[in-house]
């Protein structure tokens, strides 16, 4: 489980394979604490450490996260979000975030307004109607607040500290972005589903 705080930006300095694909990752963020085995978000997708070489961590992604994710897309150069799992008394400054992304969006538009950045996202349509203004969203591991949602675009509006922090500064129209939608909604939407359902019997 994560918050969608992102801690640190770390660089892929190899990506190998094709399904599982082994990707190193290294950033000043990672120290003697990681082991293997621990769980760490890359760019929004939980992803195991399955060897540790100092700051350097090899991860490896199977057949359904490269397809459904954008990891399969990293190569050697490209900077990715990371975020370590919570532990039991860490503080929640995000929401929370499964790390386990529901679909790729692509960056649909990109506008400053004085020091801030307004994006909009282009998101599959089963995330959309998940997402409401004022919501949470997880856009490559960052947990946004939704400003507005127009059909399958969402707005949300970025900070200073948060484009320099993340990759968003290196964006452009048309970026693949992994979306993760808000969990409570995801679950609420389930319940609901359930309940229609449980009508509908009764109703027989």
């Amino acid at each position: 489980m994560f918050t969608g705080l992102v801690e640190a930006k770390g660089q892929v300095i190899a990506a190998e394979g094709d399904s599982p694909r082994r990707l190193t990752i290294q950033s000043d963020l990672f120290s003697a604490a990681e082991a293997i085995g621990d769980s760490i978000a890359l760019d929004g997708c939980c992803l195991t450490a399955v060897d540790i070489n100092g700051q350097a961590i090899v991860f490896e992604a199977a057949t359904e996260t490269l397809e459904r994710t954008t990891i399969g897309r990293l190569e050697a150069g490209d900077s990715v979000n990371l975020e370590r799992s919570l532990r039991f008394g860490d503080r929640l400054g995000g929401h929370l975030v499964s790390g386990h992304v529901d679909g790729v969006g692509r960056l649909a538009s990109i506008e400053k307004r004085e020091s801030a950045y307004f994006l909009g996202i282009d998101v599959p349509e089963d995330i959309a109607r998940l997402t409401a203004p004022r919501g949470s969203i997880t856009l490559a591991g960052i947990s946004l607040t939704v400003t507005d949602v127009q059909e399958q675009r969402v707005f949300v509006g970025i900070i200073p500290h948060t484009w320099d922090m993340t990759t968003i500064s290196s964006w452009e129209e048309g970026t693949p972005i992994n979306c993760e939608a808000d969990l409570l909604a995801r679950y609420l939407e389930k319940l609901l589903a359930g309940r229609e359902v449980d009508a509908l019997r009764g109703s027989l």
